[in-house]
């Protein structure tokens, strides 16, 4: 099947689907379903209509109408291509992700990537990913974000899309009573760190820029830098207690005043500067976990959101320069600078949506922001943990875990797939008999964690549970180094994810009379966490 549209010279954009539908494939028209609907009266809404080709990534319908596979699309990549070199598009847009990732590498996280300029100079068009128009009639709340994209292309094609709109100067001597002053005036801010790296408690780890947004400026303080690359800097913060001196002043002022501190991910910045500085902002608000509980499913990153809620042009820069490794520090201030900027709009307007949202506003301010605070004092207080003891304990628990299901095996008569809930459901509630206590919705008996400790006094379930508990062992106890022990098995976002690292310590004394997991793994402490191996029982 053939594209539908104006030909060279008169193409401008040319949009790719996924594949034909049964309507398309009868008439030999791409896009003329309820998806083509939704997708031709955008392209006409934005005045695009007249100068857009449509087409599909595989010409022919795949049975069923699923998506078509990997062999598929090569089979059909030649024929895509002879469009592309023969219409010469100036623009490349691609609907849903089987497009996406086959024109742009990389790209395929649609929710992430969608609306995104992408200028390759191996190609001679610029390209765009967007939702597939079907995607909005399965889920309507993609809708907007797709009209969106459609009305970003018409601005970027008619000419180009707004300048950068950050008003922002970095902290020198000259200008620091400036900035003081006008942060102490602020009733609220928004706040960002460009680190050496992930890990906050990294003993040799620094931080390369803090950002502090105010609604008419942002201040970039200049940090540190690698040490290869430290001439560079020229700042005036980089000797001496200096830097950590007017954090704290900074701490201060906003704990003094109650200013409101936004942040992206604040939880992040805020654990490496009570490495780094001694202290922290008390975080108010943060558009990440606000962005998450308006809508679970888009990505997060601050990227994405600012292409999506603020039309703000692309401005990433290299992992290099946000570490400090770079000749040219400015870029990483301005960068830095542009996080906290766009933070504090994003903010204003996420503010205003969770508002419209009785519940989700209730969910962010009762349960989500105080679960974030509380997280981060959790997880400053990690004990850390061997990694040879570590190692060592988890070849034990491999080799305990296989004697567990061969003995597990025997008791069964046949060899389980003890990772399948019907086939454990089907030995403890069929064959051996043992009551159900917990269900599931469907009023199924439930193999959960919660549903097996129910009934825990079994021999074979106590053996199941073991096996988890090993399971889970590796999963907890962090690369890094660092076993947070109070933390629990949820995300900043409150979703569970299993048994919690007390849990399965609990677990593992009741099941073996031992603490093995809470005191032989650690290295000797020094202040309270020390004593925080169990909390007390609930």
């Amino acid at each position: 099947m053939r594209g539908d549209g104006p030909r060279f010279p008169d193409i401008q954009v040319m949009v790719i689907g996924e594949a034909p539908g049964a309507n398309e494939d009868r008439k030999g028209i791409p896009f003329i379903g309820e998806s083509g609907r939704i997708l031709r009266n955008e392209l006409k809404r934005n005045n695009l209509i007249d100068s857009t080709y449509i087409t599909n990534l595989v010409k022919c319908r795949p049975p069923n109408n699923r998506t078509p596979t990997a062999a598929e699309i090569k089979a059909c990549r030649h024929y895509l291509d002879d469009e592309i070199a023969e219409l010469k598009p100036a623009y490349v847009v691609t609907a849903g992700v089987p497009a996406t990732k086959t024109l742009f590498r990389g790209k395929a996280k649609i929710n992430q990537f969608h609306g995104e300029v992408i200028d390759n100079p191996k190609v001679p068009y610029i390209g765009m990913p967007i939702f597939h128009p079907a995607y909005t009639l399965r889920d309507p709340s993609k809708l907007p974000g797709f009209q969106d994209d459609i009305a970003r292309l018409a601005r970027l094609i008619s000419g180009g899309l707004r300048e950068d709109t950050v008003n922002w100067s970095v902290v020198r001597k000259g200008n620091l009573s400036t900035f003081i002053r006008e942060f102490e005036e602020a009733s609220r801010f928004a706040f960002d760190c460009e680190t050496s790296g992930l890990f906050p408690f990294d003993p040799n780890g620094y931080i390369t820029a803090i950002s502090i947004a105010l609604d008419h400026k942002t201040w970039v303080i200049p940090g540190l830098m690698h040490p290869e690359y430290q001439q560079f800097s020229h700042s005036p913060f980089a000797h001496g207690n200096a830097l950590r001196h007017l954090m704290q002043l900074l701490f201060f002022i906003a704990h003094r005043d109650q200013k409101l501190a936004y942040a992206q991910n604040g939880k992040f910045d805020n654990k490496w500067m009570r490495c780094q500085f001694g202290g922290s902002f008390y975080l108010h608000f943060d558009t990440m976990l606000a962005h998450h509980v308006l809508d679970e499913n888009l990505h997060h990153d601050l990227t994405s959101m600012c292409r999506t809620y603020l039309d703000e042009p692309e401005y990433d820069i290299t992992l290099e320069e946000k570490q400090g490794k770079s000749k040219k520090p400015v870029r990483n201030y301005k960068y830095c600078g542009q996080d906290a900027a766009y933070t504090l709009r994003l903010s204003m307007l996420f503010e205003k949506m969770l508002r419209a949202e009785p519940e989700l506003h209730r969910l962010y301010w009762k349960l989500t922001m105080p679960g974030a605070r509380a997280m981060e004092d959790v997880e400053m207080e990690g004990l850390t943990i061997d990694p040879a003891a570590r190692k060592e304990v988890g070849m034990q628990l491999l080799a305990t875990k296989i004697t567990l299901r061969e003995e597990l095996n025997e008791i069964a008569g046949y060899e389980l797939n003890w990772d399948s809930p019907a086939q454990i459901g089907k030995l403890l509630y069929e064959e051996l008999g043992y009551r159900c206590k917990i269900f599931t919705k469907k009023k199924k008996p439930s193999t959960s964690e919660e549903a097996l400790i129910s009934i825990s006094g079994k021999p074979v379930v106590r053996k199941i549970l073991s096996t988890a508990m090993q399971e889970n062992f590796s999963t907890h106890t962090l690369k890094d180094g660092r076993n947070i022990v109070l933390k629990t098995s949820t995300t900043s976002t409150t979703r569970s994810t299993g048994l919690s690292p007390v849990d399965i310590l609990r677990l593992y004394i009741l099941f073996h009379g031992t603490d093995q997991f809470g005191t032989s793994l650690l290295l000797p402490q020094v202040g309270p966490s020390a004593h925080w191996i169990l909390p007390p029982q609930r």
